[in-house]
């Protein structure tokens, strides 16, 4: 897979399977309806975002919000949020949302989408990453895994509807 970064910051291509393309740009307010959509596709109304508060992280400029999209103009099919933080490690790139339309899974988007943000926050002065994960994703935790993150604590009842979350960190 190869993965090239446009310095006029228009987006980022990458060869997911033979003959497909997926572009990985920055947010704007136009694909608000399109996040919406994955958001409900990919979330139970327990734990995902409400319309305005993914618009919020939109506006805000310290917050670095990606999607992915097949072709230029068309709909997007995966988006992933991460913000910096201050903390006794040091600064620390947050993974706060990944979610990739579950038609457009196992294609390897989620992981293209991860590894253009943590290359995003680092450029911006991580020097390490945390992110949290359901327990019971076993596929999302195994593809940080493959990432380098690794296991740090178990937060319970993280998550609206009384699930666990496993975080995760990697250290640069």
């Amino acid at each position: 897979m190869n993965l090239m970064q446009n310095d006029n910051n228009e987006g980022t291509e990458s060869a997911i399977k033979e003959g497909a393309t997926i572009i990985i740009r920055p947010y704007n307010q136009k694909d608000l309806p399109s996040i919406y959509e994955i958001e409900k596709n990919c979330f139970s109304e327990s734990e995902r975002y409400t319309r305005q508060h993914l618009e919020m992280l939109g506006d805000f400029k310290r917050y670095f919000f990606l999607v992915a999209q097949e072709n230029e103009g068309s709909s997007i099919i995966g988006y992933c949020i991460g913000v910096l933080k201050s903390s006794r490690e040091g600064t620390v790139g947050h993974i706060i949302s990944v979610a990739v339309h579950p038609n457009n899974r196992r294609l390897g988007i989620g992981l293209e989408l991860i590894k253009e943000l943590i290359k995003q926050l680092k450029n911006a002065g991580a020097t390490n990453f945390r992110l949290e994960v359901k327990m019971t994703n076993k596929a999302a935790r195994e593809m940080y895994r493959k990432l380098g993150f690794n296991y740090v604590h178990i937060l319970r009842n993280y998550y609206g509807d009384g699930k666990d979350a496993v975080v995760m960190k990697m250290m640069e």
